[in-house]
């Protein structure tokens, strides 16, 4: 791998690391680097900060940071915005505003694209294509078309050089990331771990064929489903830089003032869409994980349209039916079921104080858990968790964080269709199917098939592995390795002890002796030894009560 001093020789690289520190250096974001950074890298912090940004706060000159540093930063920021446990509460609200409109590409440049990916003159491909897209956003931007058949498609095309233009970024940001590890202060998480992990998650959003994947996944699943119309993506037109789907026409949740004018039931639509939701993340294990109102269209027959597949998020059946219990929990109002779920979901640091975070999550749940549930938000609910799991430095998957992120921005959808609509009350007719599906007979069946699997090898290893141990028993190579916690503290106290009897035993011995030099015939060393025998004695003895044990 490039040396961090090598980043700097490079011409493309150094240019791009000048932009990043001045925009930093700008926005009041790199002091640490000012002081201790290497030369090559501390010599493009010199502009003092603007003054207009002292008005902002450090949350927000994060995000105008990242908006004016493009695609890759806003990604990142995006995917903060959900990691509310490594990067706070106020800078993950702060980064859920990252928008991106960027400029859509010129007619030539999209037209190149379409045919170098898909092999053939657009005139071809398709028998209408509008050059002027309907939307451009960070990564690519939409078109309408229409193929040879008259069906009406549209068609997302990559912007040109964003893969070799975030590459570079993501390159830089590990650069950046080993330096923030290695100068900067302690952050209680790795960043170069989290670039790694935004690394994978922005590469599959990059190839367009992940998302029609996605597309074809969700179409499986809701095939039996007459609420939902997902669009079909056309693998014959698609790419890794393009991809086209069915067209959906409708009204976007945003747009609630036109749907009043419709024959469409808002409300309906909010309960439609959160059981879409709701299905996919405890029935399927694979959920659209960006359920914001520009995502879920109303469809003029009254079905939800699910657009934007690129990002989603998947739950195994371990972290699935432990998030069955944290919603039952959350929904029946059980703050030690709640933290019982959320140690064994979360990794917890050394030293971590059970009572200490069951009181902080009572306490911060006190003000929902005793509200009707008309009245209770869940995702007010969802928050409070995090916030008490970013203070006790607990680290949950980064699944779990996008899954219940996901029912946040869920609820909050919901309620722009429908002011009354509460996400908490409608999970209470799932919470009985959940309960139905775990213990249905095909599953305990295979439950009893998977351990009874587990037994049987357990079984056929029992009697070669006794045999491999009896054998290292009579050639004497058994080996026992104890790790006793706390073993040289007692250690000490046996030695201690020790020392002080046997300082009582040979002051015993010189005083019967009267061992001289003497005072009106007692030894004097007898007396010495006695003294410091029974300070020693006290010593050990306040050590002792003062652990607690003996």
């Amino acid at each position: 791998m490039m040396k961090l001093t090598a980043l700097a020789d490079t011409k493309g690289q150094a240019k791009r690391v000048g932009e990043v520190s001045r925009v930093l250096a700008k926005y009041g974001l790199a002091d640490w680097i000012k002081a201790d950074a290497p030369d090559w890298l501390r010599q493009w912090f010199t502009q003092p900060d603007g003054e207009l940004l002292s008005n902002y706060t450090w949350e927000e000159r994060v995000r105008l940071a990242m908006l004016e540093l493009g695609t890759t930063y806003i990604k990142l920021g995006q995917m903060l915005s959900a990691r509310p446990d490594l990067v706070g509460p106020r800078l993950a609200d702060e980064l859920a505003k990252l928008q991106s409109a960027t400029p859509a590409d010129p007619p030539e440049v999209v037209r190149a694209t379409l045919e170098a990916e898909l092999k053939q003159p657009v005139t071809t491909l398709f028998a209408e294509f509008n050059f002027k897209p309907l939307g451009s956003a960070s990564i690519g931007q939409v078109h309408q078309a229409t193929l040879p058949d008259g069906t009406d498609v549209v068609v997302k095309v990559q912007h040109a050089g964003i893969i070799e233009k975030t590459q570079r970024d993501l390159e830089l940001m590990v650069y950046l990331a080993d330096i923030a590890e290695r100068y900067g202060p302690h952050l209680g998480f790795q960043p170069r771990a989290l670039v790694m992990e935004f690394q994978r998650q922005l590469r599959r959003e990059l190839d367009l064929k992940y998302e029609a994947h996605n597309l074809n996944q969700f179409i499986r699943n809701f095939q039996d489903d007459p609420t939902v119309k997902i669009p079909q993506p056309y693998d014959e037109r698609s790419a890794r830089r393009v991809l086209t789907m069915e067209r959906l026409e409708g009204y976007t949740a945003h747009q609630i003032a036109a749907m009043a004018e419709s024959p469409l039931d808002a409300k309906l639509l909010a309960t439609n869409g959160a059981n879409l939701w709701i299905e996919m993340i405890f029935r399927d294990g694979f959920f659209h994980a960006d359920p914001h109102p520009g995502n879920l269209l109303a469809l003029p027959d009254g079905r939800i349209g699910l657009l934007d597949c690129g990002m989603v998020g998947r739950v195994d059946d371990r972290t699935r039916a432990l998030m069955e219990d944290l919603v039952i929990s959350l929904t029946s109002k059980d703050v030690e079921g709640i933290v019982d779920t959320l140690l064994e979901l979360c990794a917890v640091p050394p030293n971590f104080e059970r009572q200490a975070f069951e009181v902080e999550v009572n306490d911060f749940l006190g003000d929902y858990l005793d509200l009707p549930i008309s009245q209770t938000s869940f995702s007010g609910m969802i928050n409070t968790m995090l916030g008490a799991i970013y203070r006790f430095h607990i680290i949950p998957p980064a699944n779990v964080i996008m899954l219940l992120k996901t029912i946040s921005l869920l609820e909050g959808t919901g309620q722009l269709l429908d002011p009354d609509f509460n996400l908490q009350e409608l999970m209470r007719p799932h919470i009985t199917k959940i309960v139905a599906r775990r213990y249905a007979p095909e599953v305990i069946l295979r439950r009893l098939t998977r351990s009874l699997r587990s037994w049987e090898r357990l079984i056929l290893a029992l009697p070669r592995d006794l045999n491999q141990t009896l054998d290292k028993i009579r050639q004497g190579q058994l080996e026992i390795k104890l790790d006793i916690v706390g073993l040289d503290r007692t250690a000490n106290r046996l030695i201690y002890g020790v020392v002080v009897a046997a300082l009582l035993v040979g002051s015993a011995i010189v005083l019967t002796a009267a061992v001289p030099p003497t005072f009106r015939d007692i030894s004097v060393f007898g007396i010495v030894g006695f003294v410091i025998a029974f300070v020693l004695s006290i010593r050990l003895l306040r050590a002792i009560e003062k652990s607690g044990k003996l």
